[in-house]
């Protein structure tokens, strides 16, 4: 017998590890309370500004880099994307405030939330961009976490 995935289904689907990834581990890959908005909930903004290893990116620079990422993956399953990207400038935080570090949490917060409506908006996900967009956000986020972890 043959099933079709509908899209109500994966979309579900995408939302739960989108979910597990970002704001509340169900078990589907993490440990209790290890999502990114609860790890990050955790870290002082001295934390955030320290590289894990000599040369290394900082936590902070991290969350920068997925704000990014998320930016350039909706320009990307819009088809607005246009020319090469600078990933560079994906990378320029190396250190915050507590100020700067509650406005960095606070905007992954956001670029989340849109992200959680975009997914329900999403009308089909047999479309390439769609589909593989939301997929990379889910490991691209996820490969992130565990580098800050």
């Amino acid at each position: 017998m043959t099933s079709m995935l509908t899209t109500e289904f994966a979309k579900a689907q995408f939302t739960a590890l989108v979910k597990e990834c970002f704001s509340e581990t169900q078990g589907a890959f993490l440990d209790k309370d290890t999502s990114l908005l609860q790890t990050l909930s955790t870290v002082s903004a001295a934390e955030a500004s320290r590289p894990a290893v000599d040369g290394g990116t900082c936590i902070a620079g991290h969350v920068e880099h997925i704000r990014f990422y998320l930016r350039a993956i909706a320009d990307y399953m819009d088809n607005k994307q246009t020319g090469k990207l600078d990933w560079s400038q994906s990378w320029l935080c190396r250190g915050v405030n507590e100020g700067q570090w509650n406005d960095v949490r606070m905007g992954l917060q956001s670029d989340y939330d849109q992200l959680c409506g975009r997914l329900q908006d999403i009308a089909d996900l047999g479309d390439e961009r769609q589909f593989g967009g939301i997929t990379a956000i889910i490991a691209h986020t996820a490969y992130h976490l565990g580098a800050i972890r």
